[in-house]
């Protein structure tokens, strides 16, 4: 008995402590102060980089395009051999 209010009392603390402890603020954040001209030259570079980004993203859609049309005309051709294929099945019962 005395050591299940033992136990009871152990976990009770650990929880308020436990409680305690996460209820406390945050550590603060410091931001740093930036240089308008800092902010700008960031922005040049980012725009910089964001138009190559741009660009080959357009070359690969561009790539993507002409391997679209490529697939779609092995699969055009592929329907064509499976009608004919389909044919020659046709015509060899027949015969």
């Amino acid at each position: 008995m005395i050591s299940k209010l033992f136990v009871v009392f152990c976990v009770a603390i650990a929880t308020l402590a436990l409680d305690s402890a996460s209820s406390q603020s945050p550590t603060p954040v410091v931001a740093k102060i930036v240089s308008p001209t800092a902010v700008v030259a960031a922005a040049e570079i980012n725009s910089d980089s964001m138009q190559a980004t741009i660009k080959s993203l357009r070359e690969l859609k561009a790539a993507n395009e002409q391997i679209l049309k490529k697939q779609q005309a092995t699969l055009e051709a592929l329907d064509e051999l499976q009608k004919e294929a389909d044919q020659v099945k046709i015509f060899s019962k027949r015969g």
